[in-house]
């Protein structure tokens, strides 16, 4: 036999069979259970579906306006239900006058309960508005049952430090039986007050309080011994202080 007629046969190798992956049944549970909270996530945050059905506003409201309240927060508390922005809420019910603290809840079913609580102010501020309990300068509109409150003036942004000497002075008045009237700080940083019998006192630039409390222990002993009334005091002196004298004290009810 030559080569050419000879010839070579191979052996065909069968056909792989190829398997797909197997996939577990708790991992097709987990992407069944995915899917389904993304669609419920979906369905639960579309705006217009569950709206507020209720809002419950608790608090004071002697001095606050509920019509205003409700208008103030009216556009906030539009659409869906688990979407509101509660710190935004807020926010604007504090704009509303006498209003302080604010503290917004969800309650179910599609409830909203506001609580808040009201200003306490504690002096009148000149150039407008009233201090409250907090140092901080607010406008609670006009009322004529707070005419009667301290009246504090100051620079610009001073608020809390004259918030901090009202308070401070005020107790030193009060161990002596004289409460503060007014109280102001110059733009050079000289302290004056007014109590409310009259008497107004110049107190300087430093040491205030050492001052103040010097003159106030001497105050009964002088005016036993002259019989006088100190009408404006002067303590701007290191060893003592000037004293402008009337025979009696100023008539309040008449200024």
């Amino acid at each position: 036999m030559t080569r050419a007629a000879e010839s070579t046969w191979f052996r065909a190798r069968p056909h792989a069979r190829r398997r797909l992956p197997m996939v577990s049944p708790a991992v097709l549970l987990g992407a069944v259970l995915v899917s389904a909270i993304f669609g419920m996530v979906r369905y639960v945050r579309n705006p217009h579906r569950f709206p507020v059905r209720q809002v419950v506003l608790q608090g004071d409201f002697s001095r606050v306006n509920r019509a205003a309240l409700n208008a103030a927060i009216a556009t906030a508390i539009r659409g869906n239900f688990f979407r509101l922005n509660l710190d935004t809420i807020a926010q604007r019910a504090q704009r509303v006058p006498w209003v302080d603290k604010v503290a917004v809840t969800r309650a179910w079913p599609f409830r909203l309960k506001l609580q808040f609580t009201v200003q306490h102010p504690l002096a009148r501020w000149r150039a407008g508005g009233w201090i409250n309990s907090a140092g901080q300068r607010v406008h609670l509109g006009p009322h004529a049952r707070l005419s009667a409150l301290p009246l504090l003036s100051g620079p610009p942004r001073s608020e809390g430090l004259m918030y901090a000497r009202f308070q401070s002075l005020s107790q030193l008045l009060a161990r002596y039986g004289l409460s503060l009237s007014t109280l102001s700080l110059s733009a050079r940083g000289g302290w004056r007050l007014a109590t409310s019998d009259g008497m107004a006192i110049v107190m300087g630039r430093s040491k205030i309080r050492a001052r103040l409390a010097r003159f106030l222990m001497l105050r009964p002993r002088i005016m036993a011994d002259t019989g006088l009334f100190p009408q404006r005091v002067d303590l701007r002196y290191g060893n003592g202080f000037a004293v402008s004298w009337a025979r009696h004290a100023p008539d309040r009810g008449k200024q």
